[in-house]
C-alpha cells in the first residue's frame, strides 16, 4: 500500500507539473489537480491518493464499440455552427463533403454543388455514436494531451491512406483546443526526433516557442506495413514466382519497427514522471487484396485465390507481433479495417442499427459489380477483395487473443518495462452503420468524408486513455 500511495504522488505531482510548467496556470497543490483530472468521475468523498472505481454510466473497452448512431442535440444547423465546434481554431477548415454527380442531362452551377457539399457535411456531423450501455466521458482536449505527455512519444500512427486521413482528423481535433504543431526536421535533435528526414514520416511536435516542448503525436504512412523482400517471401510460399517484376509503389517507411523503438524509449530524467506506454494506433486490411497481391497466381476459382490471400495475411500478422512484441513502453491498438459500402450513393443516413446494417451490406462483392458493364471491370473490382476486410480483422483479433492467452498460462502478462500490450480495437460495427460517410459518393465508397467518422474515433482514443490512466483496473 505505501508503495501504491508513492506511485500515485508522482502521478499528482505530474499533473501539477504539466498544468503549471506548459499552461503557466496558477500555482496548484497536487491533490487539487489530480482531482480535477477526474473531475466528476472520481466518488464522492473518495480519498485522494486511493484509485477510484469506475462509474457505472461509462462504458468499459469493447462496450462503447457496441451501439448506434443517434441526432446530434441539438443538432448543427449551418456550416457556421459546425465550424466553430470543429475548425474555429484548426489549420484545416473542414467546409464540403463530395456529393452524387447529377444525373444524365441534369446540370448544377458551381453555387448549387457548393452549397449542397456544405449541407452534406453538415448532415453528416449531425449524427453521433451512442453506446448501448453507458457512456464515454466528454471529449476534453487538454485532459488527452496531459495524459499523453506522460508518455515518451504520444501516439504514433501507422498503416495505409485510411489511417493518414484519421491522424489529419485526430490533428485537428487537438488543434481545435487551442494547441498548434510544428513539423519535426533534421535540426531537431536525434536524440527526442529519430528517423527526422524518413520518407512518408511525419512527426508533429507542439511548438517550440512553446514551453511544451515533448513530443505529442507521430504519423507514418506505410501500406502494407512489411516491404517488398518480406511479401516475396510470404506469397512465394503460395505459389508466386521469384522472378515476378516488383511494379508497386506502395508508400512505406523503411524500418519503421526501429523508429518506434527509439521513440518509445524512456528518456534521461524522465522516468519517474513520463511512466505511460506510447500508443502505437495501427491499421493494414485494404491493400491485402488480390489487386496488390498480383504476384499470386491464378488458382481458378475465387474462393481457393482469396485463401492465399488470407494465408499470406496471416502471416504478415505473426511477422509484425513477432518484431513488436518485444519492444517495452508500447500499447499496440491494432485497429480494425473499415468496411467499403458499394451503394454508399444512395445511402443519406446511417443505418438505425447493425442488424439492419448487416443485412443491407451482407453481400458487398455482389453489389459493387452490380452497376458493371464490362467483364474486364467486373474482374478488377472483384480482386479488391472487400469481403475480405472482416476476415483480416478477424486474424488480428484471434492472434492478439491467443498471446494474451499465452502470457496470462505462463504467468509472463506482458509488462510495460518488458513488452508491449496488445489490444484489438473493433470498430466494425460503428464503421458498418454509416454507408452515408463516405467522401465521394459514387465513386469512392471507402474512404471517409473528413472529419466525420474519425471524430468518433478520436473520441474513443481519448476515452480509451482516460479509462486506463485514470483507473489502475484497467
Amino acid at each position: 500500500m505505501a508503495r501504491k500511495r508513492q506511485i500515485l504522488k508522482v502521478v499528482a505531482v505530474l499533473g501539477a507539473f504539466l498544468y503549471v510548467a506548459f499552461w503557466l496556470r496558477r500555482l496548484q497543490s497536487e491533490e487539487i489537480i489530480f482531482t480535477q483530472l477526474l473531475r466528476e468521475y472520481r466518488p464522492k468523498n473518495a480519498d485522494p491518493f486511493l484509485q477510484p472505481r469506475i462509474p457505472r454510466d461509462l462504458c468499459i473497452e469493447d462496450e462503447c464499440l457496441h451501439g448506434r448512431w443517434v441526432r446530434r442535440d441539438p443538432p448543427f444547423t449551418s456550416l457556421q455552427d459546425f465550424q466553430a465546434v470543429f475548425t474555429s481554431n484548426s489549420s484545416t477548415k473542414w467546409h464540403r463533403c463530395a456529393v452524387v454527380p447529377p444525373a444524365e442531362g441534369v446540370t448544377r452551377t458551381p453555387d448549387e454543388t457548393k452549397k449542397l457539399e456544405q449541407e452534406r457535411l453538415v448532415e453528416t456531423m449531425n449524427w453521433v455514436w451512442m453506446p448501448d450501455r453507458g457512456r464515454m466521458v466528454p471529449f476534453d482536449v487538454e485532459d488527452f494531451i496531459v495524459r499523453l505527455l506522460r508518455t515518451p512519444a504520444g501516439v504514433i500512427f501507422i498503416g495505409d491512406s485510411l489511417s493518414a486521413a484519421h491522424r489529419h482528423g485526430f490533428q485537428a481535433r487537438l488543434e481545435q483546443g487551442g494547441f498548434k504543431f510544428d513539423v519535426a526536421s533534421p535540426s531537431y535533435s536525434a536524440e527526442f526526433v529519430p528517423f527526422s528526414n524518413a520518407s512518408h514520416l511525419r512527426m508533429h511536435i507542439l511548438r517550440p516557442n512553446d514551453p511544451m516542448t515533448l513530443k505529442l503525436q507521430r504519423r507514418a504512412q506505410d501500406h502494407m506495413l512489411i516491404h517488398e523482400p518480406e511479401i516475396r517471401a510470404i506469397t512465394e510460399q503460395y505459389g508466386a514466382k521469384k522472378t515476378y517484376y516488383w511494379y508497386h509503389k506502395f508508400k512505406r517507411v523503411e524500418g519503421w519497427e526501429s523508429f518506434v523503438r527509439l521513440i518509445a524509449r524512456p528518456r534521461a530524467g524522465e522516468e519517474h514522471v513520463v511512466t505511460g506506454n506510447t500508443i502505437l494506433l495501427m491499421n493494414a486490411g485494404a491493400h491485402w487484396s488480390r489487386s496488390e497481391l498480383a504476384m499470386l497466381p491464378d488458382r481458378g476459382t475465387d474462393e481457393q485465390e482469396q485463401l492465399r490471400v488470407i494465408w499470406s495475411y496471416q502471416q504478415m500478422v505473426k511477422l509484425l507481433m513477432n518484431r513488436l512484441s518485444p519492444i517495452p513502453r508500447i500499447s499496440v491498438l491494432y485497429r480494425s479495417t473499415s468496411p467499403g459500402h458499394p451503394n454508399c450513393g444512395s445511402k443519406p443516413s446511417p443505418y438505425d442499427n447493425i442488424t439492419h446494417a448487416l443485412a443491407g451490406e451482407h453481400n458487398v462483392v455482389q453489389q459493387l459489380l452490380a452497376p458493371l458493364k464490362t467483364s474486364k471491370d467486373i474482374k478488377s473490382k472483384k480482386r479488391w477483395d472487400w469481403n475480405l476486410f472482416n476476415e483480416h480483422n478477424m486474424v488480428w483479433k484471434r492472434e492478439i487473443e491467443k498471446l494474451k492467452a499465452e502470457e496470462e498460462e505462463n504467468a509472463q502478462a506482458a509488462s510495460a518495462e518488458t513488452r508491449a500490450r496488445w489490444d484489438y480495437v473493433d470498430l466494425w460495427e460503428m464503421n458498418l452503420q454509416r454507408p452515408d460517410a463516405h467522401s465521394e459518393p459514387g465513386k469512392d465508397c471507402l474512404h471517409w468524408c473528413l472529419p466525420v467518422v474519425h471524430a468518433d474515433w478520436t473520441h474513443y482514443l481519448y476515452h480509451l486513455v482516460y479509462l486506463r490512466t485514470a483507473y489502475a483496473s484497467i
